[in-house]
């Protein structure tokens, strides 16, 4: 988890996401934390369940959510797979 905002190299990715204006108007990010799932309709099923019941439980007021879709090696042969990879910072 980051404890401190983006440093300065990463500024390209936080102002596509919208934090650096969240800093400015003093909507300080403290945390990231990621999630990722398979691409299919059941896996973003799971995926939305999973965050907004972690968000819940944990009183989380997400400030700026990032998504990116990649390929990740996945169960036991290793083979890659599509998946989601969604970040949120709170």
């Amino acid at each position: 988890m980051l404890s401190n905002f983006p440093p300065a190299g990463s500024a390209i990715l936080y102002k596509h996401c919208g934090l650096l204006e969240k800093q400015e108007r003093g909507q300080e990010v403290k945390k990231v934390r990621f999630f990722h799932g398979k691409v299919s309709r059941q896996g973003l099923e799971y995926l939305g369940q999973y965050i907004s019941e972690w968000a819940e439980e944990n009183n989380i007021e997400m400030k700026a959510v990032s998504q990116t879709f990649g390929q990740a090696p996945t169960g036991l042969s290793g083979s890659l797979e599509d998946v989601l990879f969604v970040g949120v910072w709170y």
